[in-house]
C-alpha cells in the first residue's frame, strides 16, 4: 500500500488529460499535434512513478516543406562552393601547362654544309652544298646584291636575280642556279633550312658571299655618263661647298670622283691647258674647298665605275663657276656741318671687301625730311659727299650703306651716324620801322655815332631843364 509520500508525487506528477474541455471523439493527435506535445518512442517504458522519461523524448520537428527548403538551399551552397574550386584548380592547370609548352625548347633546324660556288656564267652562277642530319621541309635561297647603296636596303637585303624574293628548294636537291643578275654585280647567296611546324622555324643562313657576275659582254662597252649639274654654294667666306648629279647610266659599281679645282686657265673645257689646280678623290657628290668671294674657278670632274677588277671611266665634265660674294667688312663713317645749310659726310672703305663693292649709298634724315646719296666713288679708299640745302639748327641721322651683290641678293653692311646743323646768325636792320630783341642764342649787331661832351651842350640842356620846371610851375 502506497505511502502518503508516494502518494503526493504520483499527484504532482500525473500527467493531464488532452483536451479534457473536448467531449470524445478526440482530434488525431498524430495528424495534428500541438507545438509542445511529447511522444514516447516505441519501446520507452516509463519510469516507476508512470513518467515519460524526458532525456528519452523526442521533440516534434517542424513540417515537410520547410525541410526541403532548407536542403535546397545547404545543397545549392555547397554545389556551388565544389564548383568554384573545381575551376579555380582547372583554370592554374591550364596556365601551368601553357607555361610549360612555351618554355619547351623547339630544336633549331639544321644548317647546310660546305656551301660552294660550282660556276659562274654570263649572268647567272651554280652552287652546290651538303645536305645536313636531322629533318627539315625545304631550303630557302636567296641571293643579295653587296653593293646596294640606297637608304632602305641597309636596313632590308636588296635581293636580285631568279632568287629574288627567296627560292623553295626540295630537301632532297642539294644545288641551285640563279640568273637574270645585272652584269658587274657582287652578289652573296644565303642558304637556310625550315621546319613547317608548329611552330614554323628557320635556321641560320650560311652565306657565301663575294660572288661576282662579269655579264654578257656588256661590262667592257658601257662606261659612266660624265657627272651633270656642277654648282657652287657658299659656307663661308674663306669655303666653298661644290656639288653634282651622279652619272644615271653606267655598268658596274660606281666606285669613285676625280674633281680638279683649277684658279689658273686660259678657257675652260676638257681639252684645255690648266694649272695652279688643286685634286681631290671622293666617293660623294659633294666636296668643300678652300676659296675666295667673288672668284672664277675652273672645275673639272671624271666618274669612274669598277666591273670587277676593270675600272670604268666616264668622259671628263667641265664647268667654269665663280664664287659667291658676301657681305662687306665693318667700316667708318664721320659728319660735320661746315653751314647751317650743309652737311659733309665722309665714307672709308672697308678693308675687307668680300667682293667687288658693288653698291655704296647714303640716307641723310630729320623728323621732317629725307635726302639720298651716293658714294660710288669712293677710289677704294674713301669718298666725301656734301649735301646742301638743309635746315639750320636742325639734328640729322647720316646712313651709309656698303653692299656686294650675289644671285639677285644684296648683301650689306651699313653704318650711321649723327650731326646738327647751326643757326644762322642775325643783322640788325634800321630801316625796318619795327625792332625785335635779339635772340639769347644769336649774336647781337648794333651801330651808332659817339661825340665828346662840350660847355655849348651843358648850357642847352640847362635851359631846357629850367623851361620844362617853368612850364610846371604855371600849370599848377
Amino acid at each position: 500500500m502506497a505511502t502518503s509520500k508516494e502518494r503526493a508525487l504520483a499527484l504532482v506528477t500525473e500527467v493531464p488529460r488532452i483536451y479534457p474541455e473536448m467531449p470524445p471523439p478526440y482530434p488525431d493527435v498524430k495528424e495534428t499535434p500541438p507545438p509542445y506535445v511529447q511522444y514516447v518512442p516505441a519501446g520507452s517504458p516509463p519510469n516507476r512513478f508512470g513518467v515519460v522519461n524526458s532525456a528519452t523524448s523526442t521533440t516534434l520537428q517542424e513540417g515537410p516543406e520547410h525541410k526541403t527548403t532548407r536542403l535546397s538551399r545547404q545543397t545549392i551552397v555547397k554545389y556551388s562552393l565544389f564548383t568554384s574550386l573545381f575551376v579555380a584548380i582547372v583554370i592554374v592547370a591550364i596556365l601551368l601547362l601553357l607555361r610549360l609548352v612555351k618554355e619547351k625548347e623547339y630544336p633549331v633546324p639544321p644548317e647546310v654544309a660546305n656551301l660552294t660556288l660550282v660556276a659562274v656564267d654570263g649572268d647567272s652562277f651554280t652552287a652546290t652544298w651538303e645536305r645536313p642530319e636531322g629533318r627539315f621541309d625545304y631550303y630557302w635561297i636567296e641571293v643579295i646584291d653587296d653593293h646596294a647603296s640606297s637608304a632602305s636596303s641597309r636596313s632590308e637585303p636588296h635581293r636580285v636575280g631568279t632568287c629574288t624574293n627567296g627560292t623553295i628548294i626540295h630537301p632532297d636537291q642539294t644545288q641551285v642556279t640563279c640568273g637574270h643578275i645585272d652584269a658587274c654585280s657582287n652578289v652573296s647567296l644565303n642558304v637556310r633550312t625550315h621546319v613547317n611546324g608548329p611552330p614554323g622555324r628557320t635556321s641560320a643562313a650560311v652565306t657565301l658571299p663575294g660572288i661576282f657576275i662579269p655579264g654578257t659582254g656588256k661590262c667592257a662597252h658601257q662606261y659612266p655618263d660624265p657627272p651633270k649639274n656642277i654648282t657652287v654654294a657658299p659656307e663661308s667666306p674663306s669655303q666653298s661647298r661644290l656639288s653634282w648629279e651622279a652619272p644615271k647610266t653606267y655598268t658596274g659599281v660606281l666606285d669613285r670622283y676625280e674633281v680638279k679645282v683649277c684658279y689658273t686657265y686660259e678657257s675652260c673645257d676638257a681639252a684645255a691647258d690648266v694649272s695652279t689646280c688643286r685634286d681631290f678623290d671622293t666617293s660623294d657628290t659633294s666636296l668643300h674647298f678652300e676659296s675666295t668671294v667673288d672668284t672664277p674657278y675652273c672645275v673639272l670632274i671624271t666618274a669612274s665605275a669598277r666591273c670587277g677588277s676593270q675600272v670604268l671611266r666616264s668622259p671628263t665634265e667641265a664647268s667654269e663657276i665663280r664664287t659667291p660674294s658676301f657681305a662687306p667688312g665693318d667700316f667708318t663713317i664721320s659728319a660735320t656741318a661746315p653751314s647751317p645749310r650743309s652737311v659733309q659726310v665722309e665714307v672709308f672703305v672697308p678693308e675687307v671687301k668680300n667682293g667687288a663693292l658693288d653698291k655704296c649709298s647714303g640716307t641723310i634724315r630729320s623728323r621732317r625730311t629725307e635726302h639720298e646719296f651716293s658714294c660710288n666713288n669712293h677710289d677704294d679708299k674713301s669718298a666725301t659727299v656734301t649735301l646742301y640745302e638743309l635746315e639750320p639748327g636742325t639734328e640729322y641721322n647720316v646712313t651709309v650703306t656698303f653692299a656686294n651683290i650675289y644671285d639677285g641678293r644684296e648683301m650689306a653692311t651699313r653704318k650711321w651716324t649723327s650731326v646738327t646743323t647751326p643757326y644762322e646768325p642775325i643783322e640788325r636792320d634800321w630801316n625796318q620801322d619795327t625792332w625785335n630783341p635779339p635772340s639769347r642764342d644769336r649774336p647781337y649787331v648794333a651801330a651808332g655815332v659817339a661825340g665828346p661832351c662840350t660847355p655849348e651842350a651843358l648850357l642847352l640842356c640847362s635851359a631846357v631843364i629850367l623851361a620844362l620846371r617853368q612850364l610846371v610851375f604855371q600849370q599848377h
